[in-house]
């Protein structure tokens, strides 16, 4: 599975080393377990474990993770209201408007 991100997301993140102010990063994601599934009341998951951990070694950014209906997960990086969504498949559609990013959790 990958996380998508829309082009300026990705170039954000390519920058995020220099940068001196804190970022905050909207992702989406919908409810896929064993990816990103509600725990206690809490979005947890493999994947979401890993963008946690990355979210720790990146020190002046903040992910807010939101869960939605996939379709419109995806709609809103397409429309500018959210930053990435995860985990996601690779397809020409979705190519179209973001940037897949390394695989973040395993099939």
């Amino acid at each position: 599975m990958f996380l998508y991100t829309n082009i300026g997301t990705t170039l954000c993140f390519l920058f995020l080393a220099t940068s001196l102010s804190a970022h905050e990063v909207n992702l989406n994601t919908h409810n896929l377990a064993p990816y990103s599934t509600y725990i206690d009341g809490k979005i947890s998951g493999t994947a979401v474990e890993v963008l946690r951990c990355t979210e720790k070694k990146l020190e002046y950014t903040a992910f807010n993770i939101s869960v939605y209906p996939w379709k419109r997960a995806q709609h809103m990086v397409k429309s500018h209201a959210a930053d990435g969504f995860f985990a996601a498949s690779q397809s020409a559609e979705r190519d179209e408007y973001a940037v897949m990013s390394n695989i973040i959790a395993e099939q």
